[in-house]
């Protein structure tokens, strides 16, 4: 490693960048699903008894989606690691 740079100001904006990319990145997204099945429906309310969920895995479509999802997942984690890691050896500095 070569010797440390000076960098200003910049270390003083380093916390604060940190922590809005880990509230947006981390945070955020289960409270996204969490928040709606907290806040009561108006049918909810109105209704004295709970409702027959509906029999959503019998749709072909719905079977035929996860499939998918779950082949495009599978295929590009095995697809990108080979190419990541052929970046980062063509961007790894010579010694």
């Amino acid at each position: 490693m070569g010797p440390a740079k000076d960098l200003g100001g910049w270390p003083d904006l380093g916390v604060p960048v940190t922590l809005v990319f880990f509230v947006r990145a981390v945070a955020l997204p289960p409270l996204m699903l969490v928040w709606p099945s907290l806040l009561p429906s108006a049918a909810a309310l109105t209704s004295s008894r709970c409702p027959t969920p509906p029999r959503s895995f019998p749709q072909p479509n719905l079977i035929h989606s996860a499939e998918n999802s779950l082949i495009t997942a599978v295929v590009c984690g095995r697809g990108l690691t080979p190419l990541s890691t052929m970046v980062a050896y063509l961007c790894e500095d010579p010694v």
